[in-house]
C-alpha cells in the first residue's frame, strides 16, 4: 500500500510539471515566461520536486560516512563510524561497520520516509552496493542511484612493467 501511495504522489508531481511545461511552451514572450514561472513556483509546495534528498554513502581509508543533504546541498543529517565510537579496523574493513552505521542512520532519519531520494555511493565495493540497494529499496523511495568509485589507482598511458625472471 505504501509503494502505491509513493508512486501516486510521484505521478501527480510529474503531471503538474508537464502541465506547467506545456503552458510555458505556448508563451511567446520571455517576460510572460518569467512571470509565469515566478507565480507558479511561489505557490507550489516543496514536495513537488522530483528528488528531495540525496543520501551519500562514503567509504574512505579511515572512516565510513553516511550523510543526507537536500537538493541545494544543505546538510540535513550526518552519521559515521566515529560517532558510534568505533576505532581502527572496525571503521572500514568490516561490512558489519557499514551495516551498523546504516541501521543507526535509518533509526534516526525518519524524515526520509515516503520522500523521493537519490543514493550516491563513493568508493563502495560492488558487493556492498548491491547489499545496500536491496536493503534501502524496501525502506526508502529511491529514484536515482549514482556510483563514484575513485579509489582505483590510475597508471596513465604508461604500459605495465615487464616482470623480470
Amino acid at each position: 500500500m505504501k509503494i502505491i501511495l509513493k508512486y501516486k504522489n510521484y505521478i501527480k508531481n510529474l503531471k503538474n510539471k508537464t502541465f506547467l511545461l506545456k503552458k510555458l511552451k505556448k508563451q511567446t514572450s520571455y517576460k510572460n515566461l518569467k512571470f509565469e514561472l515566478d507565480r507558479h513556483y511561489k505557490s507550489v509546495d516543496v514536495q513537488q520536486s522530483l528528488i528531495m534528498y540525496v543520501i551519500n554513502i562514503t567509504l574512505t581509508n579511515k572512516n565510513t560516512i553516511i550523510y543526507v543533504t537536500d537538493i541545494k546541498g544543505n546538510l540535513k543529517f550526518y552519521q559515521s563510524t566515529s560517532t558510534l565510537n568505533m576505532t581502527g579496523k572496525q571503521k572500514t574493513k568490516q561490512p558489519g561497520a557499514l551495516l551498523r552505521v546504516l541501521k543507526e542512520f535509518l533509526s534516526n532519519a525518519a524524515f526520509l520516509k515516503n520522500k523521493p531520494i537519490a543514493l550516491h555511493f563513493n568508493n563502495v565495493k560492488k558487493r556492498f552496493i548491491l547489499l545496500l540497494i536491496n536493503l534501502l529499496k524496501n525502506i526508502l523511495f529511491v529514484k536515482v542511484i549514482r556510483i563514484y568509485n575513485f579509489l582505483i589507482p590510475h597508471n596513465g598511458c604508461r604500459p605495465k612493467k615487464i616482470k623480470r625472471r
